[in-house]
């Protein structure tokens, strides 16, 4: 496998993505210039409407086989063209052409949306066209246990409609409180038939969500069903568009229930966790996890339904997917956090100084309980031992803001107690623990994604309410989705003026009871600019008073709190060692915690949103920026998503047992820089000697092309110097339509969004020869010329011939496999085998396609149904 070189593959896209614009898509496309803004760099582009888009070109780590990734956003127009930082650098012509056909259908596609919208509130729908797959997308590469259908089909097979969403959701959670309580009941039993302190023995998964992507049926899941089930907002953040790589995960496929640029409905994610979840055992629950006086592993289960817990003992590593870690408060310090971040900064100053009181101080401080009220027992204790006022005057940063963290704590603790309902963190909004119609006015501190849900939810579920958001510029991410846009066209100034932005970072939180017996929470913020070298050139600031408020702020860098039990049991601080997992193609999958408990060493494996912030105490800064760096770059801003999210965590999770399936069983690689062992994606997708595949390149830099659109006759192109198209008479695809064309557009099936997937050898016996493939007969190996375009299955196909069988196999799978009949006639037998689109046709269209093939040998060309 060659080595990596993302900036040499990043800088030949950079170069060559004007041309291939400039000459295959001159008239989608009529300008294009690269443009930088921060650290973005871009190409701004006008198409024939004139309506601004932009493109970034980037290379990062894929999973095999998958060479590039498209992330087509259709609401900002922003997209990303992600190349595998393994391609071949010859062929990124070849896979940037490949993807401009796939944003410009898809940028089609979501023109059709508005108008199929409108018909359907009209009731005329007549449906997008789109193809909803069945697949289990990369599942299929794990071990057969892992092959359970996509979530949202029916019993019988059909697929859930989006009037009957409501009703299956309701159906699988029954479902997985079914399981739920077998599972209960057997571990009950088996306990009761072991000897005394022995107890059943489990693999266990912590946590769901989006981690469900790739949920093991082996592992007993415990998960608490929070997020998606408890969030009050109707709708995720995310359209349909923005998850659409999601399909390949086996998850679910957005399309199923939302339209391209409509976000998709809560619920979806409720049903497709609910089904996973029952695949195996699980317990609808919390955990705590603690090693008992035997050094043994054990899990109390409290299962959510009113019943008695249950403890097991831990197989092997735990799985920890306990989502988001919780929220910071309001002025406390970066660097230390929470409360016992705090304690611990003091003790250790202490006993550095040899301080007499220092035994006595940790021991105090250790023994103080967790939760609202830490922190004003921890300055009280250090009051009494009369060291509070020596550590004011010490000079030591880790003290200060250790400090810091315990005042501003106790301020938050005493300022809730004057009223629990009226001052809120951001989570205990977005888990539906709050009573929206406490005031008509509230105040959200932060404008990231947890902000916004906030105010959605306040304002939704408080018609009366007003909201003013105090923060900075929205994060980019935001910008490029549709939620903060459809807030403030619905509530800002220009809509019905419930919801008011005011610029500015929080610099002091305060609140009082007012006469009237309510509280009245008042906030001072500071409104800063800065020029473009970061100078101060105005500041100002500004005052806010509000009936309640809530702080979105960000999150502990920590590790998840299900583990801090097992953690302050290691033998020492030291004793705690972590170790960031990799796979061979570089996709990070989540980090390993090793605790050493009396000798014994226990490992757990953290993954999903859990494992995007590392733990300062663990990790180093370098481990931490590096974590950020392969995120963004694997699931870019542009596409409305986060690493985190939930189309991140869902493929985080296959990756993860895509790479145990390779044998990794023992824990995946910490190093990617040791290279790969896997063969080359390249190799495997193409055929015969290096100088055939690849010609000396030509002195003018042509580029692959194809016909333009409306084009009357096919020129002869070349890529790497070998003809690029066929005959003049080969058919072509049909001229580009208007968004006011009466006719549907062809569908466009990309099977795996955006995997080249190379053609599979025929398995053949060793006693009989392989036969030769249709359009390889007759073909002698060493002297035809072969070219990157072999990705594509054929000797020599033209780009149009392979959008075309996406397309036919695709109306031909809809008609035979899902009764969803064209348009407009019937549709004939494709001409072209399915190739790797075999693996994605639904059985029935399998068995249509057969016997069409013996009809046609009998005359007959026609459709069986």
């Amino acid at each position: 496998m060659p080595e990596r070189d993302p900036e040499a593959i990043r800088a030949a896209a950079k170069d060559r993505l004007p041309r291939i614009v400039r000459e295959e898509f001159g008239e989608a496309f009529l300008q294009i210039e690269q443009k930088r803004e921060g650290r973005r760099e871009f190409f701004a582009l006008g198409d024939s409407n004139n309506t601004p888009l932009t493109i970034r070109v980037d290379a990062g780590p894929l999973p095999d086989n998958e060479l590039v990734r498209v992330y087509g956003n259709t609401s900002s127009d922003n997209h990303v063209i992600l190349l595998s930082d393994q391609l071949d650098i010859r062929d990124v012509d070849t896979v940037l052409l490949a993807s401009l056909e796939e944003l410009e259908d898809k940028r089609e596609y979501a023109g059709l949306v508005e108008a199929e919208s409108r018909a359907a509130a009209a009731g005329h729908s007549r449906g997008l066209g789109l193809r909803a797959t069945s697949d289990i997308g990369r599942r299929r590469l794990l071990p057969e246990r892992f092959h359970y259908a996509m979530p949202g089909t029916h019993p019988d097979g059909r697929r859930i409609s989006r009037a009957e969403l409501p009703t299956a959701v309701e159906r699988a959670g029954a479902e997985r409180d079914r399981v739920s309580r077998g599972t209960l009941e057997e571990l009950r039993r088996e306990a009761a038939s072991l000897p005394a302190g022995e107890y059943p023995k489990r693999p266990v998964m912590v946590g769901g969500g989006a981690a469900l992507a790739a949920r093991d049926p082996d592992r007993l899941l415990v998960d608490g069903r929070g997020r998606w089930h408890v969030d009050p907002i109707q709708r995720i953040v995310q359209t349909a568009d923005h998850m659409d790589h999601l399909r390949t995960t086996g998850m679910g496929d957005p399309y199923q229930f939302a339209n391209r640029t409509e976000r998709v409905p809560r619920p979806a994610l409720q049903l497709w966790e609910n089904e996973i979840a029952a695949q195996g055992p699980v317990i609808d629950g919390m955990t705590r996890l603690y090693f008992d006086d035997r050094n043994r592993l054990l899990a109390e289960i409290r299962p959510s339904a009113d019943s008695d817990p249950v403890t097991i003992e831990v197989e092997g590593k735990p799985l920890i997917a306990t989502g988001f870690q919780p929220e910071l408060v309001p002025g406390v310090a970066r660097g230390v956090p929470t409360v016992p971040d705090a304690t611990d900064k003091i003790s250790d100053h202490l006993s550095a100084r040899s301080h007499p009181q220092t035994a006595e101080v940790t021991q105090a401080l250790a023994r103080l309980s967790a939760g609202e009220g830490s922190a004003q027992s921890a300055l009280d204790t250090l009051e009494s031992a009369d060291v509070l006022s020596e550590l004011r005057a010490s000079d030591d940063k880790n003290v200060s803001d250790a400090l810091t963290t315990l005042d501003a704590t106790a301020h938050w603790d005493r300022t809730r107690e004057l009223d629990p309902d009226r001052v809120l963190l951001g989570d205990e909004v977005g888990e539906g623990r709050f009573e929206a119609h406490a005031t008509d006015h509230w105040l959200v501190v932060g404008m990231g994604g947890t902000g916004a849900s906030v105010v959605e939810a306040i304002l939704q579920e408080n018609p009366n309410a007003r909201v003013t958001i105090l923060g900075g510029e929205p994060a980019f991410v935001l910008q490029n989705a549709v939620q903060l846009k459809e807030l403030t066209e619905r509530h800002g100034p220009d809509g019905d003026g419930r919801l008011t932005k005011i610029d500015g970072r929080l610099s002091s939180l305060d609140a009082a009871t007012g006469p009237d017996g309510r509280l009245r929470v008042h906030v001072e913020a500071v409104d800063t600019k800065r020029d473009a070298d970061n100078n101060i050139v105005h500041q100002e600031r500004k005052t806010v008073e509000a009936g309640a408020v809530v702080a979105c702020l960000g999150r502990v860098p920590k590790a998840p709190p299900v583990l801090n039990e097992v953690l302050g049991q290691a033998v020492s601080k030291d004793a705690v060692e972590g170790r960031l997992m990799f796979d061979d193609n570089g996709q990070y999958l989540g980090y390993n915690l090793s605790v050493d408990v009396g000798g014994d060493q226990r490992e757990f494996e953290v993954t999903g949103a859990v494992s995007r912030l590392l733990p300062a105490d663990v990790f180093s800064r370098e481990d931490s920026a590096r974590v950020v760096d392969v995120g963004v770059t694997t699931v870019p801003e542009e596409a409305a998503n986060v690493p985190a999210g939930f189309m991140g965590t869902a493929l985080q999770s296959v990756a993860l047992e895509e790479h145990r399936a390779k044998g990794n069983d023992d824990g995946p690689t910490s190093d990617p820089s040791a290279g790969p062992t896997d063969p080359d994606p390249n190799d495997q997708l193409r055929a015969g000697p290096p100088e055939a595949r690849h010609p000396a390149e030509p002195a003018t830099g042509e580029t692959p092309q194809r016909n333009p659109r409306g084009a009357g006759k096919a020129a002869n192109r070349r890529l790497h110097g070998v003809e690029k198209y066929p005959a003049p008479d080969t058919p072509r695809r049909e001229p580009r339509k208007t968004k006011n064309s009466p006719e549907v557009p062809k569908r466009k099936h990309l099977g795996i969004k955006g995997t080249l997937v190379p053609r599979e050898k025929p398995q053949t016996p060793p006693d009989r020869p392989v036969e030769e493939t249709e359009g390889h007969q007759n073909a002698d190996p060493e002297n035809t010329a072969r070219t990157s375009s072999a990705i594509w299955e054929t000797v020599k196909p033209s780009f149009e011939s392979w959008a075309r069988r996406r397309s036919h196999w695709g109306q031909y799978d809809d008609q035979h496999g899902y009764d969803r009949s064209p348009p407009v006639g019937s549709v004939m037998m494709p001409k072209m085998a399915p190739g790797p689109y075999e693996k994605l046709l639904h059985p029935d269209t399998v068995e249509a396609y057969a016997r069409d093939l013996e009809q046609s040998g009998k005359g007959h060309q026609g459709p069986t149904k």
